[in-house]
């Protein structure tokens, strides 16, 4: 036999949809409690998990910037290098010119303590046959040119050389 009260419930859950999602709503609000509650002890976790991936991260991000300096002397020198050779190839220009070049471009990339080896030196550039080959060699210090070395070791030098035949 129907009481009057389960008649009412079920009328009321008829005309108000609301009155049955109230129990899911309670459920998730339930949920989301226990997951905040939960949340706590996680925060100590993020920190240990920073703790420990902070010196990796600062790692790879300092190598990073130490490998990119080290492609830039590298290119440097091989540019350098390339338009000596370049100018050296040339029969009006003398070794005091190509040098006076290279310098330049190296000074024009703040490049700081670099060598440029010319050969054949002196008057044999100057009396180099057409066909007769020239090298110019850049060697440039990797110590004063770094502006970090937390990483990589920045004893040593990048040397570029370009070879060419004169003309």
């Amino acid at each position: 036999m129907q009481t009057s009260l389960d008649t009412h419930s079920r009328l009321e859950s008829k005309v108000n949809p609301m009155k049955r999602t109230s129990t899911r709503s309670t459920k998730l609000l339930n949920d989301a409690r226990q997951f905040v509650v939960s949340a706590k002890p996680r925060q100590g976790l993020a920190v240990v998990e920073l703790a420990i991936l902070l010196p990796i991260l600062m790692t790879v991000c300092f190598g990073t910037l130490e490998v990119c300096n080290r492609l830039f002397l590298r290119q440097t020198a091989a540019v350098a290098a390339y338009e000596g050779a370049r100018l050296a190839a040339r029969r009006t220009v003398t070794q005091s010119q190509v040098e006076a070049r290279c310098v330049a471009l190296l000074q024009g990339r703040r490049i700081v303590g670099g060598q440029v080896l010319i050969t054949p030196s002196g008057n044999a550039l100057a009396t180099l046959p057409t066909s007769g080959q020239l090298t110019v060699q850049i060697t440039i210090p990797i110590a004063g040119n770094t502006p970090v070395s937390y990483v990589l070791n920045s004893t040593g030098s990048v040397t570029a050389t370009a070879v060419m035949l004169r003309e």
